[in-house]
């Protein structure tokens, strides 16, 4: 082939070219303007840390830690404490049994803001979100059951 089949050849895939060029552009920046809902990520890190960690909410057992079922004993203010911690944040936990009936409760809010809860509604300033998951929990006579598990997510200053 000469040097000119050769140039006529690539002018001839050069809009095939742009034209991929072009989309590959559009997608990135469609992606670059995309935002990301950082306080739904962090409702899900701290649903995990609280269901799966053994310094938190799930049971130890003989066989290891049992990710998702819950130790009712640890569900206390003092255990949640340690549990995720930042300034601006705090959390109250409910857990229901699957007929709706609560089963046990713990908070992690201070206590000036417990009795505005829902705080969201009463002080501007405050963001709230909730997360609801079916979760396991071993009761007092040793039986595991599944309940729904409430988290409620405080963010903001008072």
């Amino acid at each position: 082939m000469t040097a000119v089949g050769k140039s006529v050849e690539f002018w001839g895939f050069l809009p095939a070219i742009i034209a991929v060029t072009i989309l590959v552009l559009i997608v990135m920046s469609n992606y670059l303007h995309e935002s990301l809902d950082v306080e739904a990520v962090e409702d899900l890190v701290v649903s995990n840390v609280l269901r799966n960690s053994p310094n938190c909410l799930a049971l130890d057992s003989e066989t290891g830690v049992m990710q998702n079922v819950l130790d009712l004993s640890k569900m206390s203010p003092s255990n949640l404490a340690g549990c995720y911690k930042r300034s601006d944040f705090s959390y109250k936990i409910t857990l229901f049994s699957l007929e709706g009936k609560e089963i046990k409760s713990a908070s992690q809010v201070p206590v000036n803001l417990e009795k505005y809860i829902p705080v969201c509604k009463s002080v501007k300033t405050m963001r709230c979100t909730e997360r609801k998951e079916f979760v396991r929990y071993k009761d007092e006579s040793g039986e595991v059951k599944t309940a729904l598990l409430k988290i409620e997510m405080v963010r903001g200053n008072v």
